[in-house]
């Protein structure tokens, strides 16, 4: 259940191989500003879960694809030797 103010929102839980999976509403992804490759954090609150962005991680993930995108011939060339 996702909680919009006071109105919840259910979320099925799907099997995705071998494990279990939930997809998120897309206002709830907008709101946490997920994009496809994001991790996320996951606290046990009272008697629920929290989710949080993990910031570092995607900053760290996104800084990765730049410098790999801009030095993608180097690499080959390095992979090649």
């Amino acid at each position: 259940m996702v909680r919009r103010g006071k109105e919840p929102q259910v979320i099925e839980v799907i099997q995705i191989g071998n494990d279990l999976g939930i997809t998120l509403p897309r206002d709830v992804c907008a709101r946490l500003n997920l994009n496809p490759g994001d991790v996320l954090d996951v606290a046990e609150v009272g008697d629920g879960f929290e989710l949080t962005k993990d910031r570092d991680f995607s900053e760290t993930m996104r800084v990765v694809k730049k410098v790999i995108e801009e030095n993608r011939e180097v690499l080959r060339r390095l992979a090649d030797s």
